[in-house]
């Protein structure tokens, strides 16, 4: 049976986030996937994903470095979330969003919404570590894991996974902290 280029690409996609919870970006799609999201808005369609989101301080201040913020995350970064959680079956926690105090360095940051920082459990580093490809390591030393439109970064000592979805098949080289 010979598949259509558009279902074949839908049925790549579906592969891609049944794997990784993750799936690139199609041009017809890019638009949706830059659109950003209030704090309430990503809120709401975590907590329909039953994905949590927590602070140390029980806030959501983009201005203040004890929150966590979502406000201006891009569709694709939480779409990506709440896509890792379905694939994974695993409690998923956001522990970092939008809210300033991480670095702006490069084209895939926090503050600009392709970053979120996500609770290291057993659960999640399991499905990580098992579907996506072990990459290179990052200049301040956290080892990293590649799928199609995604980047762990495993930050040990501040207990959370780094991930950045690029919303695409990435660029080349790693993505900074």
């Amino acid at each position: 049976m010979r598949m259509s280029p558009r279902r074949l690409l839908l049925a790549a996609a579906a592969g891609a986030l049944a794997l990784t919870g993750t799936v690139a970006t199609t041009p017809a799609g890019a638009a949706e996937n830059a659109a950003t999201l209030t704090h309430a808005q990503a809120v709401a369609r975590l907590k329909a994903a039953d994905v949590s989101v927590s602070s140390s301080k029980h806030c959501s201040d983009r201005n203040d470095r004890g929150c966590t913020s979502l406000d201006g995350v891009r569709t694709a970064t939480i779409d990506g979330v709440i896509g890792l959680r379905r694939a994974s079956g695993c409690d998923i926690t956001i522990t970092g969003g939008t809210e300033v105090g991480h670095s702006e360095n490069g084209d895939y940051r926090h503050d600009n919404g392709y970053k979120v920082d996500v609770s290291l459990t057993e659960c999640v580093t399991k499905h990580i570590e098992r579907h996506a490809a072990k990459g290179e390591t990052r200049g301040d030393g956290a080892p990293q894991w590649t799928a199609p439109g995604v980047v762990y970064a495993k930050e040990t000592a501040k207990h959370h996974w780094d991930i950045t979805y690029t919303g695409g098949t990435g660029r080349s080289g790693a993505p900074t902290a």
